[in-house]
């Protein structure tokens, strides 16, 4: 089961890209991990804070080949962003093995993003790129 999310936060590593194969055959992803934040409004225009029981890591996949390339060529850690998808857990079982390396089961939380958008908090200048024919 998914959820349709929007999901803010600070990007905790650069974006990845890798290849990964599919039914339609082998595809260009990028994974990136935000930590999702919330903040709660401080009264009489006292400062916000963060929410620490509603502040998650989440794990980004871009499946659109298009997205993923300008994504990955972007964006770095530290950015502040904005994910729109699909967000679902993401179970792991720990093996008789990983058992007896003192793993255990855990899950996370995982988006596949339709579009992630760069929010303009800590941007200090922009420079767009020629049009084609330029």
């Amino acid at each position: 089961m998914a959820i349709e999310a929007v999901i803010t936060g600070n990007l905790l590593t650069n974006p990845v890209q890798k290849t990964v194969k599919t039914s339609r055959g082998e595809i260009k992803i990028t994974e990136m991990r935000i930590m999702s934040d919330v903040w709660i409004q401080g009264r009489d225009g006292a400062e916000s804070t963060p929410d620490e029981s509603k502040t998650r890591p989440v794990q980004i996949t871009v499946w659109n080949e298009a997205l993923a390339e300008l994504y990955a060529g972007a964006f770095r850690t530290g950015m502040r962003v904005e994910a729109s998808g699909d967000l679902y857990l993401s179970e792991h079982k720990a093996t008789e093995a990983e058992r007896a390396e003192g793993k255990q089961d855990y899950a996370d939380l995982r988006c596949d993003a339709h579009r992630v958008t760069l929010m303009l908090n800590r941007v200090e200048k922009i420079t767009m790129r020629p049009k084609a024919g330029e």
